[in-house]
Formats: C-alpha cells, structure tokens, sequence
C-alpha cells in the first residue's frame, strides 16, 4: 500500500485568495490515502511540518504564473537559498522558501508534491471569483496525485 499523505493548505485567510490553501485543505480532509490534513499551515511552521519520511502535499496561492484560477501541480526541484533571500513576511515566505528551509534543515520528506492555484486578490478576506471556481479542480489535482503516488 502506498505511504499516506500530509496535506498542508498554506497562506492567509485575511488576504483573499493567499487563504486558498486552507479552502482545498478542508475539502479533502477524509479523502482515502490522505492521513492528515493541516488547513492552517502558517508558512513560517510549514518548515518543522515538512519533516519526516511521510508524503506531504502543500497547497498554495501562486502569483504570476498564469491566468487567475489557473491549477499546477509541481514536485519542486531544491536548491538552497541563502539566507538572505528567505524572507521574514508571508509575502515572501511561502511552500518554496518552507521547502528550502526543510532541505537546509535536514528534515525535507521523501516527497514533496505542491498543488498551487493562481491568485487574482490578495486583500480582503474572500476568494476571488477565479480562484472560487477553480476549487474543484484543486480538490481533483489533489485526489490525482493521492491516487497515483
């Protein structure tokens, strides 16, 4: 049987779409191979929480990368960021700087998988109409990379 997953929903929820990660979280919490879900994963702990043998699947706001709503699913490559470059604010600090930090740390998981959904709003305390629309699609690439790992 394949080893159970972490879920870790990533970001803010006072700052609009940022709280993404804790929306998704909570819709797959009970869904088969998924052992434990975090949805209030604050960027600064996701590091301590990274660590361990176990599978962990981060759920995060991205910027930048796409259309608003846009779903990826990446396994992020890690390459050390010298201390200089890892922020102290949730607007720099997110799932790569959690993941360095982990890898610098010693503590990085067997595998790491992000699921990330392009952020249109990051003020307010709710989700942009793109990002609400693209929640199923999040919860489906979460179920994919649950049922194929």
């Amino acid at each position: 049987m394949a080893e159970p997953w972490t879920v870790i929903g990533i970001g803010n929820p006072m700052r609009g779409d940022d709280g993404v990660g804790a929306v998704v979280a909570a819709r797959v919490r009970g869904m088969p191979g998924i052992d434990h879900v975090i949805g209030d994963g604050d960027p600064f702990e996701v590091a301590e929480l990274l660590s361990g043998p176990h599978n962990v699947l981060l759920i995060d706001a991205t910027r930048g990368n796409g259309d608003p709503g846009a779903v990826t699913v990446w396994e992020p490559r890690v390459a050390i960021v010298p201390r200089s470059r890892v922020g102290a604010s949730t607007h720099g600090f997110g799932a790569e700087s959690a993941i360095e930090l982990a890898a610098a740390l010693g503590t990085l998981p067997e595998r790491v998988v992000v699921v990330g959904v392009e952020g249109a709003c990051f003020e307010g305390e709710e989700l942009s109409d793109p990002v609400t629309a693209a929640l199923d699609r999040a919860v489906a690439a979460v179920a994919e990379v649950v049922r194929h790992a």
